[in-house]
């Protein structure tokens, strides 16, 4: 190779390199909530990153003592803390969508998720919330709801957290 020719290909890896650099490969999470900022109590929330330990969840104590010690008093030195306002919330997230090029399923209150939806509808894909237990929203309003509205995918169905197997025939409609 003629040192022309690798003077031109080091250059085409340094432009591509350059490029690669500078975007970073796609993501999908399947798993952000918009759910409010106080939903876990007044905010601001904290949660350790990296946990030195992950805490035990017992379902016999319910979810609320369990969120407490994730969310309140997180067992580490330097947890971090969470946006006071919703908006805050919403806007910071999609910054970090943005800048690691992330498209993420989005889950909790339809207005929030709807919020979300619109202020980045390339990085918050709306999903649907449902609950067999409580049967809210119904199969029927879920049916609607997919007709009705540009729905991705059904996110955070939480029956495990409450005792019912992905096989209860409640699932199956």
């Amino acid at each position: 190779m003629s040192w022309k020719h690798q003077r031109f290909a080091s250059l085409a890896l340094l432009v591509c390199a350059t490029v690669f650099a500078q975007q970073p490969a796609p993501i999908i999470d399947v798993h952000v909530h918009a759910n409010p900022v106080d939903s876990a109590g007044p905010p601001p929330s904290a949660i350790c990153a990296p946990y030195d330990r992950w805490p035990a969840w017992d379902p016999k104590d319910g979810m609320q003592n369990y969120a407490g010690v994730v969310a309140v008093h997180p067992p580490c030195a330097k947890p971090l803390l969470s946006p006071r306002t919703d908006a805050e919330l919403m806007q910071q997230t999609l910054q970090i969508l943005k800048a690691r090029n992330i498209t993420a399923l989005v889950s909790g209150p339809r207005a929030d998720v709807a919020r979300w939806n619109q202020a980045d509808p390339q990085r918050a894909l709306p999903t649907l919330y449902f609950n067999v237990k409580t049967g809210k929203p119904t199969v029927e309003q879920l049916r609607e709801l997919v007709k009705q509205t540009h729905q991705v995918a059904f996110a955070e169905i939480d029956n495990q957290y409450l005792g019912i197997g992905a096989d209860d025939p409640r699932m199956e409609p």
